[in-house]
C-alpha cells in the first residue's frame, strides 16, 4: 500500500455492509440497499463495498435493488445456521443454508456450533453438512470468539472451520457483549498463517463486532498484513462486517 488513504480505500472495498436489526422489514432493507448504492464516488477512487449482509428473507429484496441499478457486482450475503446463537437442530441449519442458496445469496455467514466446541466430531459433522449444502457459495464461519474466550478454544474453532472447507473465518455475530478483539484476531491469524504454509491455501478473515472507526479498521488491517502479507487486504480474503463504519469511512475518503 502506498499510503494510509490507499489502505482505507481498499478497506472500504472489503466491507460487508450489514443490517441485522430485529425490526428489519422488506421496506427498510430496500432503503438500506439503496443507500449503499449511493456510497460510491468513482471520481475520487472510492469503489463499492464488497457485500450487503442481511437476514435470509430479504436476500431477494437486495438482489432486486442491485439488479435494477445494474450493480450486481456487490454481493448479497445472508446469515444462517440458527444465527446468532447456533442453538438449533442441524436439520434447521441445513434448511436455512439451502434456502439462502435458492434465494440467490452469493455468500453466507453461518454460526459455529460453539456450545459443542469440546465435541470435535459433532462440530465437524455440523460444519461439513452446512458447507456441503452450499458448495458454490462463499461461506464464512462465525466463531463468536468473545464466547470461546481462551486462545486454545479460538485456535481449535479456527482450525475446525478451515479444515471443513470454509472460505472465511469470522470473529463475531455482533450480538454478544464481546465482539472483535485484537487478541482473538491474532490467534485466528496464527492458525491461518500455519495453514497457508502447510497447504499453500489462503483462507479469508472477517473481522466483525464493534468496529466503528477508520482507526480501528486500520489496526486490524495492519495486524492481518503482519501475518498474511500486504496482498491479504482484498475482498477475496479480508472483510469487515459493520453497519456503523461504512458511512464514516466514505465521508472520510470523500471529504
Amino acid at each position: 500500500m502506498n499510503s494510509e488513504r490507499d489502505l482505507l480505500l481498499q478497506l472500504f472495498r472489503c466491507i460487508d455492509h450489514t443490517t441485522l436489526s430485529p425490526t428489519d422489514n422488506a421496506f427498510s432493507v430496500r432503503l438500506f440497499a439503496e443507500r449503499t448504492l449511493r456510497l460510491q464516488a468513482p471520481q475520487q477512487g472510492v469503489g463499492t463495498v464488497a457485500s450487503v449482509c442481511t437476514w435470509l428473507p430479504f436476500v431477494p429484496v437486495v438482489k432486486d435493488t442491485f439488479r435494477a441499478a445494474l450493480m450486481e457486482n456487490i454481493h448479497v450475503a445472508a446469515v444462517a445456521g440458527c444465527f446468532p446463537s447456533s442453538q438449533g437442530l442441524l436439520d434447521t441449519k441445513i434448511a436455512e443454508v439451502s434456502a439462502a442458496a435458492q434465494l440467490g445469496a452469493d455468500e453466507m455467514d453461518i454460526v459455529f456450533p460453539l456450545a459443542h466446541i469440546d465435541d470435535e466430531p459433532r462440530c465437524r459433522a455440523e460444519l461439513e453438512a452446512m458447507r456441503q449444502q452450499a458448495s458454490k457459495l462463499t461461506m464464512k464461519c462465525i466463531l463468536e470468539t468473545g464466547e470461546l474466550r481462551t486462545p486454545d478454544r479460538i485456535a481449535r474453532a479456527t482450525q475446525l472451520a478451515i479444515s471443513t472447507g470454509y472460505d472465511f473465518v469470522k470473529t463475531s455475530t455482533g450480538k454478544t457483549s464481546i465482539g472483535a478483539t485484537m487478541e482473538a484476531v491474532e490467534e485466528m491469524l496464527k492458525v491461518l498463517k500455519i495453514y497457508k504454509i502447510n497447504t499453500g491455501k489462503t483462507v479469508g478473515l472477517k473481522v466483525s463486532g464493534g468496529i466503528s472507526s477508520p482507526e480501528e479498521a486500520l489496526q486490524y488491517a495492519h495486524l492481518a498484513m503482519q501475518y498474511m502479507g500486504d496482498n491479504y487486504i482484498d475482498p477475496q480474503t479480508f472483510r469487515i462486517g459493520t453497519s456503523r463504519l461504512t458511512e464514516k469511512l466514505f465521508s472520510f475518503l470523500t471529504q
